[in-house]
């Protein structure tokens, strides 16, 4: 991680993404774009990053899944509106239904490693997390018809087990490092 760090930290400096003589990286948290510095000793990889690194084939580089993550085009598309709107309009929906308070939350920072950050769509009870995912593909559908018709939501599931997430599908990887990082004990998964 620690090598993954200095590569962020050299394709800032190269692209000439230095505040005050301190370069510094974009992040998205929460679906909006946050500077990171390196004005601290924070020198490595983001969360996402390090989550997308858990699926990484032992041929892929290293140096290219940092740049990708680091430095992709800013994308304002209508289906990433469409999924920031409606997140809140499903939280909201997710208090209702399971008449319990959802508290908001900001970024969490690993303890026993910094570089590794998370950001739940919220915090429920002592000891849970909130993870939502609306995209544009499922407006017009129920929830079972989208795990069943939508191409990335269809593997969510586990074919055997219908209430655990699949292990290999990239969401049980973002779920998995906010439970570790948040220290929660189970997530409400919403679609």
């Amino acid at each position: 991680m620690k090598k993954a760090g200095e590569v962020e930290k050299q394709l800032a400096i190269e692209r000439n993404k230095i505040i005050n003589g301190v370069p510094y990286i974009t992040v998205v948290a929460d679906g909006s774009w946050v500077k990171r510095s390196y004005g601290t000793a924070y020198d490595s990889l983001s969360g996402v990053g390090a989550i997308i690194v858990c699926r990484m084939r032992p041929t892929t580089s290293c140096a290219t899944t940092v740049k990708n993550i680091l430095f992709p085009p800013i994308i304002d598309t209508a289906a990433l509106k469409y999924g920031r709107d409606m997140e809140e309009i499903a939280k909201q929906d997710l208090i209702v239904k399971l008449k319990k308070e959802v508290k908001s939350c900001g970024l969490f920072i690993d303890c026993d490693n910094p570089w590794l950050g998370a950001t739940p769509d919220g915090l429920l009870d002592e000891d849970g997390l909130v993870e939502i995912k609306y995209p544009l593909s499922t407006e017009n559908l129920t929830a079972e018809k989208a795990t069943e018709t939508v191409p990335r939501l269809k593997n969510i599931f586990d074919k055997r087990n219908g209430n655990m997430m699949n292990k290999n599908h990239h969401y049980f990887y973002q779920i998995q490092g906010q439970l570790n990082i948040t220290q929660r004990e189970y997530c409400i998964f919403a679609v």
